[in-house]
């Protein structure tokens, strides 16, 4: 990095009363070397509202004493962001903290616990919009309705053609599992509709917004900490969870197994309510994001044959992989609810449900929709 391109740097540094000795690019993320310590530099680029929220969370955080977060220093004038006069860019500064080795399953346990307990200690809650809950169910009543008839409209135009594209190919392959897919998802949407209605209180939370096992860092004695709160929002915490587990099934849907273990971690450090979690599955798996890809593929023609395929087949792969997830807790929650049934019926001191255990993995879940 040439003296002109490190002038804004040594700028915001300046009101941190730090001067760099150097510094080293990673992206957004500088480097910075000082004769009072090692530092990270990040540059972001926020909306109002990403900043509104962004302050929010750190201060509620550190208001909370929750100290697995690592920390955002204070400038000299008494700010956690400092904006470069010269670009739209604004800057804030932690502590470098040098990654420790960790396993990659280990990451994600550690992932989870860390958003429990964010969601825990961040917890408001109000009363209940029941009217809310009734726009929302008879919307999406509709939506289901709509995915449905379209999925049924593009076979039956698929199955009329003598030679079918690749594309056609995979989506007749998979149609019935599909339209199962939402069917399961209608049943869950009753189930949750129908569990709000005693319901009083709702409940947000802080929403890192962004989950990731790359975004936890390890100190020298194994120490996890949680950064990059550049998405942050407040919301239900279900919606954390929900990114989080759409995004990790995407890329890796053979991990679906796995992942019912992280759930079930993060539910030794905060529950969900039955509404929760009813809102939560129908979340995953309905089947909104191939709906909008083969919807691409018939109004989009700038895209390849070959590049629809692939989407195609990716998201197939995340709706097996969610049915797997679910269907994994639902058996993990009623095989504890048949087990405190029994112990009480025999007069036994039954294990308490809190902890979820999640269902064993049966051979053929993924496909038995």
């Amino acid at each position: 990095m040439n003296q002109q391109t490190l002038e804004p740097y040594f700028r915001i540094l300046n009101r941190y009363r730090l001067e760099p000795d150097f510094i080293e690019d990673y992206g957004k993320i500088k480097k910075v070397y000082t004769k009072q310590g090692i530092f990270a530099l990040k540059q972001v680029s926020y909306s109002e509202e990403q900043r509104n929220q962004f302050m929010q969370a750190v201060n509620s955080l550190h208001d909370k004493g929750y100290r697995h977060v690592v920390p955002i220093y204070f400038s000299s004038d008494g700010r956690h962001l400092q904006r470069d006069n010269s670009s739209s860019h604004e800057f804030y500064l932690m502590p470098w903290i040098e990654n420790g080795q960790v396993r990659a399953d280990e990451r994600f346990v550690d992932l989870m616990r860390e958003a429990a307990r964010i969601h825990k200690v961040t917890e408001v809650t109000g009363k209940a919009n029941h009217s809310y809950f009734q726009h929302f169910y008879e919307t999406s009543i509709v939506n289901i309705d709509k995915r449905k008839l379209d999925y049924e409209r593009f076979i039956e135009r698929s199955e009329k053609k003598v030679y079918m594209s690749p594309f056609e190919l995979l989506y007749s392959t998979y149609f019935v599992q599909l339209m199962r897919m939402e069917d399961f998802a209608f049943n869950t949407l009753e189930d949750w509709y129908e569990a709000t209605k005693e319901k009083h209180f709702d409940r947000i939370s802080i929403c890192q917004g962004n989950l990731s096992p790359n975004h936890l860092l390890y100190d020298e004695s194994g120490h996890s900490y949680l950064f990059n709160f550049d998405r942050t929002f407040t919301a239900s915490p279900i919606y954390d969870l929900l990114y989080f587990f759409r995004k990790a099934l995407y890329h890796y849907p053979q991990k679906a197994n796995e992942a019912a273990g992280w759930y079930k971690e993060y539910t030794k450090h905060h529950q969900f309510t039955d509404d929760e979690r009813l809102l939560l599955f129908y979340y995953l798996t309905q089947t909104d994001k191939i709906h909008r890809i083969i919807h691409q593929y018939q109004t989009d023609r700038s895209i390849s044959e070959k590049d629809m395929v692939v989407r195609l087949q990716r998201s197939i792969w995340q709706m097996q992989a969610t049915h797997t997830l679910v269907t994994q807790i639902n058996e993990g929650i009623q095989q504890k609810k048949n087990e405190a049934l029994f112990a009480e019926n025999n007069g036994v001191g039954g294990e308490s449900i809190d902890n979820i255990e999640v269902g064993e993995n049966n051979e053929g879940t993924e496909n038995s929709y």
